[in-house]
Parts: structure tokens; sequence; C-alpha cells
């Protein structure tokens, strides 16, 4: 039996028993030697099997105690018994009006050209399409990506310094992989926070911001990979001024063990500051991770997140990437890369860049003058920030639902869900001019009822 079936093996047999239960949290795995001896297999076996529970979440590491069993939430029944009210509001209509940052405008995207790509490239003699050798991903794809970084975000790499992956939490583990038992720092509020689930098996700390960003003097001096969004911050929009990002490198270049994420989100959906590069074409010093995505600009269905990681951590660390099973389809992978080369992707960025920049300047002629709406963002993207007058938020949030319009309060993106009452998250991208025109009308009535 070749080493990658006996290690798959192992990986199978352990996360089996994690989820039945046999295995409860914090219970201590055999040492890496000791299940080497007992199961009759090398140690590169276990250490394979045990890296990738580590990167899904199941386990955690102890650099002087071992390996241990972590909390894994149970997948919860629907609640068949509800209140009456509260199953009314479950079952309430579908949504009409859908603020939600979550999503992008289908109508828009190019699907003559993306099926144009998936097509030609099923058709293609190349049979590495149907093959998933690379554990970094599609050659093809990343040599696109440097292409297109190199173009637009001023970022001049290698392909070799590109790892795919299905979205940013993937790609934060293979980090966590990289930088066993180090501290991330997640901005305060930020997406991160939305769920205690999927990022508890990732040791953090809040981080203070301002409109200038992230509050460099006030970063814990346990967090050593603070994750950041210097273009945009999610979810209050601000951008981080030149002091800050020569701050935050000048920090991050103290200590060999600091390094900065920064998560690009939506690079490609800004009408002021397009100009103004990321933290990463600054840096000097090889001090940046980089993270990029295609989900809002190709198709929301083509889940693929990647990340730029600096040259030297490749090559000190390349044992422990070449263990990883790039998740995302070749085949899908594939089609991306043809569809990036033939020029079809920057012709489509270019279309909704315009189309959203339409949709945000008439939002804001309507809400300009709102006696109980105020717009507090001034980073212009694809979502902004709105304050109305004080009332009740849970109330509010409820009665939209029920008009069939849904919102996200910031509090929802914070450490502690609370500080910024009245303030809400609106993105627009998948809502016609008409939907938000009357969305925000039902949005001003509801705060005046309450006023």
């Amino acid at each position: 039996m070749s080493s990658s079936f006996i290690y798959e093996k192992v990986y199978i047999d352990i996360k089996e028993k994690i989820l039945n239960g046999t295995y409860k949290e914090n219970h201590k795995l055999p040492s890496i030697r000791n299940l080497s001896t007992s199961a009759g297999i090398s140690k590169n076996s276990v250490i394979h099997a045990y890296e990738l529970l580590e990167i899904e979440g199941l386990i955690y590491s102890d650099y002087r105690n071992g390996y241990f069993v972590s909390r894994i939430d149970p997948l919860n029944k629907s609640i068949k018994n509800m209140d009456s009210h509260e199953k009314d509001i479950h079952e309430a209509l579908p949504l009409k009006y859908d603020f939600s940052f979550s999503g992008v405008g289908n109508k828009y995207f190019d699907y003559k050209n993306l099926g144009l790509s998936f097509k030609n490239t099923i058709n293609s003699k190349d049979m590495d399409i149907i093959s998933q050798d690379d554990p970094k991903g599609s050659y093809n794809l990343r040599y696109s990506i440097k292409k297109h970084l190199s173009a637009a975000r001023n970022i001049h790499i290698d392909e070799d310094q590109i790892i795919i992956a299905p979205g940013s939490y993937e790609l934060l583990m293979i980090v966590r992989l990289i930088f066993p038992n180090k501290v991330f720092g997640f901005e305060n509020p930020s997406y991160q926070y939305t769920s205690n689930s999927i990022f508890i098996n990732i040791d953090n700390l809040p981080m203070d911001i301002s409109t200038n960003g992230v509050i460099v003097r006030n970063i814990d001096r346990r967090i050593d990979l603070p994750v950041v969004t210097p273009a945009r911050q999610f979810p209050l929009t601000y951008f981080m001024d030149y002091h800050t990002r020569v701050s935050l490198l000048n920090w991050a270049n103290e200590k060999d063990s600091r390094y900065i994420i920064e998560n690009d989100y939506d690079a490609e959906f800004k009408y002021k500051l397009d100009k103004i590069y990321p933290l990463m074409a600054m840096d000097i010093n090889d001090k940046v991770i980089y993270f990029g995505n295609f989900s809002r600009t190709i198709s929301p269905a083509v889940r693929i997140s990647y990340m730029v990681l600096p040259k030297h951590i490749v090559r000190e660390h390349d044992d422990k990437l070449q263990i990883l099973r790039c998740s995302v389809s070749n085949f899908v992978q594939e089609a991306v890369s043809y569809f990036i080369d033939r020029g079809y992707f920057e012709k489509q960025v270019n279309r909704m860049r315009v189309l959203y920049s339409r949709k945000y300047d008439f939002i804001m002629e309507k809400l300009k003058d709102s006696n109980y709406i105020k717009i507090l963002s001034t980073n212009p993207g694809i979502s902004f920030i709105i304050e109305t007058i004080p009332v009740d938020n849970t109330i509010l949030i409820k009665n939209l639902r029920e008009k069939g319009v849904k919102i996200k309060p910031i509090n929802g993106y914070t450490y502690d869900k609370k500080g910024y009452e009245n303030k809400f998250l609106i993105g627009f991208a998948k809502l016609d001019f008409k939907q938000i025109d009357k969305g925000l009308d039902i949005i001003i009535q509801e705060v005046k009822k309450l006023s």
C-alpha cells in the first residue's frame, strides 16, 4: 500500500472517531512515535494524517504535550415545536430586498463566455484537467493569477508563491499549519466574529480599529498574525491610510515571528481609490501574506480563493505545503484560467464596476436628505454603512424581515456584540435599481414608525 493511502486511512479513522464521539474534546491522541509503532507505519504517514486533521480544525497541537481533539459543535436539528410567532417569522415570504453583503448580481455576469471557458476546457485533450497533482492548485490558474496581480495590483511574484483554496477560512487554516501555536489578530468588527464556530480552532484576539484602519499601537503583544482589510475595512469600509500602513509594516518587521495577512476581499470594486495598491505592493521585507478571491468577480458558484506567500515561507515550509490537497476542482480551476487569459475577466470586472458605481451614486442621492438615516461610508464599494436615529434594533430587524427586507447590524460583526447600536451594513450588489429603491423606502418607513 502506498504511503499516501496509509496516511489517508489513519486520517479517516481518527476523523470518524472524533465525529462519532469516540474521541471527546481535549482527548489526547497517541504520540507520533507511539502510533507509528503500534500501527506499523512510518512517522511521516502519522505526521501527514495529523496535519490534515489540524488543517480541518478537528485537532489542535500543543508543542510540548502533543495533539488533542478540538471542540466540535454538533449539527443542530430544526426545532419543530417553536413558538407560533417565531415560526411565522422563520416561514415569512422569501426575501425581496436582501441587503446582506453576501451574494452578487447574477444577471450581470458574463455567463456566455464563462460557459465557453468551461466548454473549451472540457473539450481539451490535456488530461491534466482531471488530475489533482499539485497541492498548491492548478499551475495554469496560478500563472494566470500571477499575471493578473502584476497588471492590476502591482504585486510581482512567482506562481510557486500562490496557493488555491475554496475560501478564506481554508487559507487561514493553511497559515495556521505553517505557523502553529501563533495567535491571530482579527479586526473588531470583522467577518470572523459573525460566527463562533468556524473560527473556534484559531487562537485569536480582537484588534481595535479607527477611521484610518487598525490601531497599531494597541495590537496585543501576543498577536503575531494580524488579519487586516486595508483597502476597505470590513464591515466599516474604512481605508487604511499611508501612515498606518507604514506603521503596521514596521511593526511586523520588529520580530521575525510576525506576518501581516492582507485580505483584499473586493479589490476590483473600488471607484475612487482604485489606483491605491495593496499593502503587499509596499512591502519590502516579505512580511505580508495576501488573500484574494474570484467569488464576487467571476461567479458566486465559482468558490476560488487564493493566497500569496512570501518566497522564504514557501521555501522554508515546502514540506508542510506538499501534504496539502487542493479541494477546488481542477476542471473549474482550468476554466477560470481560460476565462482570465482570454480577457473575459477584465471586461466583466470593468462592466460590473461601472454598474456598481451607478448603484452607489443612486443610493447616495436617495438618502442624502433623509431625516431618519445617515450615510457613514466614504469609501465606495459594494456595501456601505448607515446609522438610523435611535430605535430598538431588534424590533427594527424583525419588522423589516416581515416586510421581506434583510439588513445586518454592525454589532453582529463585533467581538462582544455591542458598541455599534443603530448602525447597519447595507450591501447592494445583488439587487437591481427598483429593488434598492423600494427596499430603502421600507427601511425609512420602519425607522420612522419606531421613532
